[in-house]
């Protein structure tokens, strides 16, 4: 037969796979011998078996090291194949990523070179500069009308009464009061300001020079508020409530409590999309159960409110003489 040849790519595969026929030609090897040594001759020495058995221990040591040899260099080969196959993986990853982040910037690229997305994009900013544009020019021409009817009025009138004011004879007026009130804080040694005697001290002249402005006023910022505030009058008739023209926390008018109005209004609508209230257990009823007539249009005068009054409330504390019950008595 003639000599064969064969290419080989792994020269590691190759070395463990010579050494693993090695193991197994050597191990043959050593099982024949110790057969051979069983049926040789009983008659050896005591010498000759004690150097055999040394150097039987000297073989399986060397045995026990190539194994360890063999297996570190299966361990190392795995690993090299492992670390290999996930430096491709994390390559391919990474090439993968570049790809659709120059994908994603061609896409973008060519949407912002697109004559079509130029042209909306141009409108929609021409679009914002003209709402800010507008915006600022309705700030602007609001900041004047305050200026004018609210600012300069009250900065006008301020500087006229400086001017006609007699500063020296201000200055000697806030150093007498503040005398009045050393000496007078000598003497009774505490003084309040809601009790006082005004022929004694009044703490109340300095007050009374400030400047003041009383004219009345049309805030052109607060425009949309007085314009609510005309609507209510118009829906009540002219007429307001405290909340309503100085401002506050917004109630329901009393006027649509009614069953039949209040369904009408929000506070009614809101109510129809909740849940129901948790019925009341008997004990609730009967710990909230109130047997006293609330009529705040028909009420009782005279004789019958008094004695309705004495039963309810019962006899006073203080009787008066002659007569039991409560010295409360109703017109």
């Amino acid at each position: 037969m003639g000599d064969h040849y064969c290419r080989v790519y792994n020269k590691e595969a190759l070395k463990m796979l010579v050494a693993d026929n090695q193991l197994e030609e050597r191990a043959q090897k050593e099982k024949q011998n110790r057969i051979r040594a069983k049926k040789s001759n009983a008659s050896r020495s005591v010498s000759i078996q004690r150097s055999s058995l040394v150097a039987s221990d000297s073989e399986k040591q060397l045995r026990e090291k190539e194994r360890a040899d063999v297996r570190y260099q299966r361990f190392k080969y795995a690993q090299e194949i492992r670390e290999k196959k996930e430096k491709a993986e994390k390559k391919e990853r990474m090439e993968a990523a570049a790809k659709r982040k120059e994908d994603t910037f061609r896409y973008w690229n060519g949407r912002v070179n697109d004559p079509k997305e130029k042209a909306q994009v141009q409108a929609v900013h021409k679009w914002l500069d003209q709402y800010q544009a507008k915006e600022d020019n309705k700030l602007k021409k609001l900041h004047e009308a305050w200026d004018e009817k609210i600012y300069s009025r009250i900065s006008n009138y301020i500087n006229e009464k400086l001017e006609t004011r007699d500063h020296t004879k201000y200055k000697e007026t806030v150093r007498r009061e503040f005398q009045n009130y050393v000496d007078l804080t000598n003497k009774k040694g505490t003084i309040f300001r809601d009790i006082f005697v005004e022929s004694e001290y009044d703490p109340f002249v300095i007050n009374r020079e400030t400047i003041k402005f009383k004219d009345k006023l049309v805030d052109p910022v607060k425009r949309l508020l007085d314009k609510r505030k005309e609507e209510l009058g118009q829906i009540k008739g002219g007429w307001l409530i405290k909340q309503d023209k100085e401002g506050g926390r917004e109630t329901l008018d009393v006027e649509l409590w009614q069953t039949g109005k209040i369904e009408n209004t929000p506070h009614g609508l809101a109510a129809k999309f909740g849940q129901p209230p948790k019925a009341k257990t008997a004990l609730e009823l009967k710990l909230t159960r109130s047997r006293v007539e609330m009529d705040h249009f028909n009420v009782l005068k005279g004789e019958a409110g008094q004695k309705q009054l004495d039963l309810e409330i019962g006899p006073g504390k203080r009787p008066i003489p002659g007569r039991g019950g409560t010295s409360v008595h109703l017109g």
